[in-house]
């Protein structure tokens, strides 16, 4: 048995260890699995209530006898799940003072904290990153998202501001060869400012929050930087809120909005 696998779904080394042995050896006593093992008699003891605390193995006595056996193998199943959950809690309260947690460092740091990802898995999680900081979006979209990085990670991506009650504002070119679905853009809290095909034909992406600037590139490899600074978000916010007041004048957006009108007015 590898115990690195083990390991990587959260035992320590030490636990890993141990219960490689007992799954291979069934009920031992302690004395016996810490001469194996070569633990101390006070250590293996620690090792194994700890490993009975996590439900993986249970403690059993015979007369004056103690010894520990492994529960099935399927308890593991639940021990992960406990895992997921609490780190899903941990990132929840995390995401509650984020946004005062990063005013707070701003006022005493005056360096951006800048990421630079490459490649498409460390882009999603570039894009998780600016998710988990549970503020609205402002964003230029490219055409050029989903045939890089698939058509379901990028609708992953786009509806879980939603589904965190939180609105997103795009400046985004009309889909080519296909109705506007006004009515999944209102479902999934989506403003949208219509540029005319063609006058934004870069693979870039140009995304920001109130505390952070994502920029994603699909020239060629996805790239992705991720700018934490309120500061330079703000300031290309309101370059966005600039852009958009120009687009909303333009016969090209007035038109697609009076179709969305009439269309709502038929159904």
């Amino acid at each position: 048995m590898d115990i690195s696998e083990l390991e990587s779904i959260g035992l320590s080394s030490q636990q890993a260890e141990v219960y490689a042995y007992l799954i291979k050896n069934g009920s031992t006593k302690p004395s016996l699995l810490a001469q194996h093992l070569r633990l101390s008699r006070t250590n293996a003891y620690k090792i194994l209530d700890s490993m009975v605390d996590l439900k993986i193995i249970v403690r059993e006595t015979k007369g004056k006898t103690l010894a520990y056996k492994p529960e099935n193998p399927l308890s593991l199943a639940s021990l992960t799940a406990n895992y997921r959950a609490e780190a899903v809690s941990r990132e929840e309260k995390v995401n509650k003072i984020m946004h005062e947690l990063l005013e707070a460092y701003s006022i005493h740091t005056k360096k951006p904290g800048v990421e630079v990802s490459t490649g498409r898995d460390e882009v999603i999680k570039a894009y998780r990153k600016q998710l988990g900081l549970g503020e609205d979006l402002k964003f230029i979209h490219t055409r050029a998202d989903v045939p890089s990085m698939g058509f379901d990670v990028m609708h992953d991506i786009r509806v879980e501001p939603s589904q965190k009650g939180k609105r997103r504002h795009a400046i985004m070119s009309n889909p080519l060869n296909s109705t506007i679905n006004y009515e999944q853009y209102l479902r999934s809290n989506l403003d949208v400012t219509w540029i005319e095909n063609g006058k934004y034909s870069s693979p870039v992406e140009w995304s920001a929050t109130d505390s952070s600037l994502l920029i994603i590139s699909y020239s060629t490899t996805p790239q992705a930087v991720l700018i934490i600074d309120p500061i330079i978000a703000l300031a290309f916010s309101q370059l966005w809120s600039l852009i958009e007041s120009n687009l909303k004048t333009t016969e090209h957006h007035k038109e697609l909005v009076a179709a969305n009108k009439t269309a709502t007015t038929i159904n």
